[in-house]
């Protein structure tokens, strides 16, 4: 008889524990087996990837998996769909950034993670390309909480204090490795920036944020945003 496949969708922006629990939901594998091969840098190694574990090469995507696929099969069948997608132009527009496919991959994480309307991407991109150029810190809030399994609250004060190397309040720079897997228009998103002076940005609802050049205007946007709160 044919055999069954899983059909198993991974949005963009899902991280390894995310894509973990909905390979064991969806019957495919244990949550277990399959963080111990995609969080192992012996894994990363075996692909010739340049970061700590797989994560930000597991490329979101539906994929149709066959019952019996070891873990390293799985992560095989993502970073195949990764590197169709990371096309030679991205290499080189990467080299004129100056930028390793990592750095280029962990920025594309944490734009991912920070937008959540498309066409705010690029400008989001500037922000941290401005900021990483002036060697200012990212102040990435959910670069903080990276690598806590199943966090679901809002983000609080105390959580951007976490002594952890992805956290971008305490340490300058990109971090270590990507902090989700993020899709194809955050990837170029990384690659392209907006030309623009942005250092800041807050969400002011409906999914956009208000973009400041300078503090002071942040501090005002922040405040304005606050008011509209309190209104609703």
């Amino acid at each position: 008889g044919r055999t069954l496949n899983y059909i198993v969708t991974i949005p963009e922006g899902s991280d390894v524990y995310d894509i973990a629990d909905r390979l064991n939901s969806d019957g495919v594998i244990s949550k277990k087996e399959f963080l111990d091969v995609a969080l192992s840098p012996k894994t990363a190694v075996f692909f010739g990837i340049h970061s700590p574990s797989m994560e930000g090469y597991l490329f979101p995507d539906t994929y149709y998996l066959s019952p019996n696929m070891t873990p390293l099969e799985i992560v095989a069948e993502m970073v195949k769909r990764f590197k169709e997608v990371y096309t030679p132009a991205f290499a080189s527009r990467a080299k004129e950034l100056g930028m390793d496919q990592n750095e280029v991959v962990t920025l594309a994480s944490i734009i991912e993670k920070e937008a959540v309307v498309r066409e705010e991407k690029p400008v989001i991109s500037s922000v941290f390309h401005n900021r990483l150029r002036l060697g200012m810190l990212l102040q990435s809030d959910p670069t903080a909480i990276y690598g806590i399994d199943g966090f679901n609250r809002k983000i609080s004060k105390k959580d951007l204090m976490r002594d952890s190397r992805y956290n971008t309040y305490r340490y300058r720079g990109l971090p270590p490795g990507p902090i989700c897997n993020p899709g194809e228009d955050s990837i170029i998103a990384a690659l392209w920036p907006a030309k623009t002076d942005y250092l800041y940005f807050v969400a002011r609802g409906g999914g956009r944020h208000y973009f400041s050049v300078t503090l002071k205007q942040h501090l005002r946007a922040v405040a304005k945003v606050r008011r509209n709160r309190r209104r609703k």
